[in-house]
């Protein structure tokens, strides 16, 4: 894989599903990225959006919650593996 930048927006866990934060990093040629999110609470259901320009959008099948100011999704099982690790502060 090639690095690229790519952008992650937290989205509500309820319709209408609106935009509560984002931030754009540099995902490695691992297609592991890290994102730092200001506008974000502990023990809240979240839906990750990402977006990058040569792709599809893709959401995470679930809300999911920070813990201790992290989130690590891995959006496949796949051969083309890529996670994120998600943090607040």
């Amino acid at each position: 894989m090639v690095s690229d930048t790519i952008i992650v927006y937290l989205r509500n866990a309820f319709f209408p599903y609106a935009k509560k934060d984002s931030a754009k990093s540099l995902l490695n040629n691992s297609g592991i990225g890290a994102f730092i999110f200001f506008n974000v609470s502990n023990s809240t259901n979240y839906y990750l959006q990402v977006k990058h320009r040569n792709s599809v959008e893709t959401w995470s099948n679930t809300a999911i919650p920070f813990s201790g100011g992290t989130l690590a999704y891995d959006f496949t099982t796949r051969q083309t593996k890529h996670s994120a690790v998600i943090r607040y502060r």
